[in-house]
């Protein structure tokens, strides 16, 4: 009896092991690109409308300690600001100047903290309201971002835009803006089919495989990306096509690519 127990042990076993190792099994690895450019349109929160906000303040240059080199400037006072991207996330500081004749700023594109090496962007008053001015940038900025998974670690360039830089006369909300620009995009094959998809950080933290960003399927083959076609990732657990083909999704590798495994 015994016997029979070993046996009937080890052929459960066997069944759950193949079936574990089925399910898992890899059939496709969708590489992602990204594109720099407008995202596909979504829903924002009216919280988050302009993007992620981020508080600045007036700081001493010299002596600071997120500024190891200072950019190429004769203000002794700017504003200062930092935002965290990647995973493990860092700090990225950014650097604005209202003293100078055109008025600018710098981001430690490689968090670094040597703004020297580091181009600045100008910035164009937008409007003005009673206490404060608002400023934007037309030129998209750029963050040299590292994600790390495991022992795999994949850096991309996630570009933002700059639509709001708010200035009170009080000083007590001053803040600035960045709304990601960076998408990412692929191809799934189905069948005979492919089908074009993106993936979109709706948070704009610059990290692409939160349970609210989007992932968009082009199923109508028109080369487009409507607001019907996203949904949040966490609602993409299983993927299914017209053709039968059904999948199940891992999104632990983006933002380089994204893996399909059996269904």
């Amino acid at each position: 009896m015994r016997k029979l127990y070993r046996w009937m042990f080890l052929f459960v076993a066997i069944i759950v092991y193949n079936t574990l190792l089925f399910a898992d099994e890899i059939i496709q690895e969708v590489h992602l690109q990204p594109v720099h450019k407008d995202t596909p349109r979504f829903k924002r929160n009216k919280s988050s409308e302009n993007g992620s906000k981020y508080q600045i303040k007036m700081v001493k240059v010299e002596g600071h300690p997120q500024i190891a080199v200072p950019p190429d400037t004769n203000a002794k006072v700017l504003y200062y600001g930092q935002t965290q991207l990647g995973i493990p996330p860092k700090e990225y500081g950014i650097l604005v100047d209202f003293e100078a004749e055109e008025k600018m700023f710098w981001v430690d594109s490689d968090a670094d903290g040597d703004f020297a090496e580091e181009s600045p962007y100008l910035i164009f008053k937008s409007d003005r309201y009673v206490g404060g001015s608002v400023y934007y940038s037309p030129i998209p900025v750029g963050f040299r971002v590292k994600y790390t998974t495991g022992n795999i670690t994949i850096e991309r360039t996630i570009q933002f835009d700059l639509p709001y830089l708010v200035v009170v006369r009080a000083g007590l909300d001053d803040c600035l803006f960045l709304a990601a620009r960076t998408w990412l995009t692929g191809v799934i094959v189905a069948g005979q089919d492919e089908y074009r998809i993106a993936i979109v950080d709706t948070n704009d933290n610059g990290i692409y495989n939160d349970p609210e960003d989007l992932l968009f399927i082009d199923e109508d083959f028109d080369l487009n990306f409507v607001e019907k076609e996203g949904k949040p990732l966490k609602r993409w657990k299983m993927l299914k096509f017209k053709t039968g083909e059904k999948y199940r999704l891992r999104f632990d590798c983006l933002p380089e690519k994204l893996i399909l495994t059996k269904g």
